[in-house]
């Protein structure tokens, strides 16, 4: 009868490997589950994780085993199982090529959304659009094989001409469907490299988003409203006062508070440090709501926030941004949940706060993603700095 047993690679090791050893007719096999822990966090005795995320790894650990009991038992009766033979049950090989890139995507999304859920979405809805590609213009399950250079220039047209996805939508599908072919090659399952050519890369966009100008963002502050559209307005001057996103705005009272900065240690999305001075506006509305922001839906805010930005005449025309819109359009219809962020940035700038710290402000692991944000023009950049004394002439002083 096999067994299992659960040990690290090394306790000297941070992190270090969880490896998985299986007994069976008086021999042994040992694999890499994947997932790797400190050994501070590890309890050899139990052989199972602790720790706050301890659930989540013992129960993926649990199906591991399972796993390889299976891959045993299933090896068991096509012969003398060895090495190798459980090997090839394990990464797939001993199936039909077809069914190895969709299991593969599977198993990734389903390890991400221990990690990262919110990211696994994404991952979820590109495999699912993979596979409706697949099943229109192939009729079938797709091999790592069938992904060349072909597969992309149809795939990209489909994205863009039949499902009308915007450009920056696009981009991101063909990032993620490249992550998941590069760690299958990682992991050696994968080894068609079309995907590494120079023509085969996520198309660039330029997209220029709009911000509420700091002139604006006073007039909202002063505008006498009641209701639903006031608690938008005020949820609204929360996300642009502080830069926080939607789903953090209530973690700026009580204990993260601190002599008025705003101290929070990990943000929702992504589990970054922020710490934010708090604006006299931010201060006065949590007074107003007894120091607990209001809290509606995004869907809710984004249907209301156009409705307010038209209330306050933010109606000069703009370039309308939104996928299958061209022209020009009022700058209320494009205000989102989202436009708080980069009006939070982009006001800090133009007051003359260093980039480095607006990034800190919004949570970003790259400076590229905060300059990103900034929905300025490179000649509005220009002005704030021609009157910089580096411009001017030096003029040496008189003497007598």
């Amino acid at each position: 009868m096999a067994s299992t047993r659960f040990y690290l690679r090394s306790q000297k090791t941070d992190p270090s490997a969880i490896m998985l050893r299986l007994y069976y007719d008086s021999k042994e096999f040992a694999v890499a589950t994947g997932y790797s822990i400190s050994p501070k966090l590890w309890n050899q005795e139990k052989q199972r994780a602790t720790g706050k995320y301890a659930d989540g790894i013992n129960s993926e650990l649990s199906a591991f085993a399972s796993k390889i009991l299976a891959a045993y038992n299933a090896a068991k009766t096509a012969g003398p199982v060895t090495g190798q033979a459980l090997k090839d049950i394990i990464s797939g090989k001993d199936k039909k090529p077809a069914t190895r890139f969709y299991a593969y995507v599977e198993g990734v999304i389903e390890k991400k959304a221990l990690q990262n859920p919110e990211r696994a979405q994404k991952y979820a809805l590109t495999f699912e659009r993979i596979r409706e590609f697949a099943g229109i213009y192939y009729g079938r399950e797709l091999d790592f094989e069938d992904i060349d250079l072909d597969f992309y220039s149809k795939y990209l047209n489909w994205l863009k001409t039949d499902r009308l996805l915007a450009d920056s939508t696009v981009q991101s599908e063909i990032k993620i469907l490249k992550r998941f072919l590069n760690l299958a090659t990682i992991e050696k399952i994968n080894s068609n490299m079309m995907y590494r050519s120079t023509e085969f890369k996520a198309p660039p966009y330029r997209s220029k988003h709009i911000y509420i100008s700091d002139d604006e963002l006073n007039m909202l502050y002063g505008m006498k409203l009641t209701g639903k559209l006031e608690k938008v307005r005020d949820i609204f001057i929360i996300g642009c006062r502080t830069g926080l996103r939607v789903s953090d705005y209530w973690r700026c009272v009580g204990d993260t508070v601190e002599k008025g900065l705003i101290c929070i240690d990990d943000t929702q999305k992504t589990g970054e440090p922020v710490f934010i001075p708090m604006h006299w506006q931010v201060r006065e509305i949590l007074k107003k709501y007894d120091g607990k922001p209001p809290v509606l839906s995004d869907s809710m805010l984004n249907s209301h926030l156009k409705k307010l930005g038209k209330e306050a005449n933010l109606n000069n025309m703009v370039t309308d941004t939104r996928p299958r819109k061209t022209g020009m359009c009022p700058k209320y219809e494009l205000i989102t949940t989202h436009t708080a962020r980069r009006s939070c940035a982009t006001n800090m700038y133009l007051a003359g706060f260093d980039l480095y710290f607006i990034q800190g402000i919004l949570g970003h692991t790259k400076l590229e993603t905060t300059i990103k944000y900034l929905g300025v023009t490179r000649k509005i950049i220009a002005q704030k700095y021609q009157d910089n004394e580096y411009f001017r002439e030096n003029t040496p002083p008189v003497t007598d």
